[in-house]
């Protein structure tokens, strides 16, 4: 048996788009780009932010640690300050001055 078939011109047929809705961490317009999580995230001072699928990590520098390093380690943390009056300790290659 043979069925019948519609065929519309070429004009009446509504465009098509295609959308993909990205799970999270991916962006583009197929969703095949991992987004820059350090974009929007900022490590401490001298630390390094290495991006992952919908996070980042912060490679801290000696002397530093916490999440995003935000704390000091050593002989300028504020528990072993070596410094007095206020002053403020900052580590620099020979040590703390």
């Amino acid at each position: 048996s043979h069925s019948p078939s519609l065929t519309l011109p070429l004009s009446l047929t509504p465009p098509l788009s295609l959308r993909c809705s990205c799970p999270e961490g991916f962006g583009g317009r197929v969703c095949d780009a991992d987004v820059d999580d350090c974009e929007d995230h900022a490590c401490g001072p001298g630390a390094t932010c290495v991006d992952g699928v919908n996070n980042y990590t912060c490679v801290c520098p000696p002397h530093r640690t916490g999440a995003v390093c935000e704390e000091l380690t050593g002989s300028c943390a504020q528990d072993s300050n070596p410094c007095q009056r206020g002053s403020r300790c900052e580590l620099t290659p020979e040590g703390h001055r």
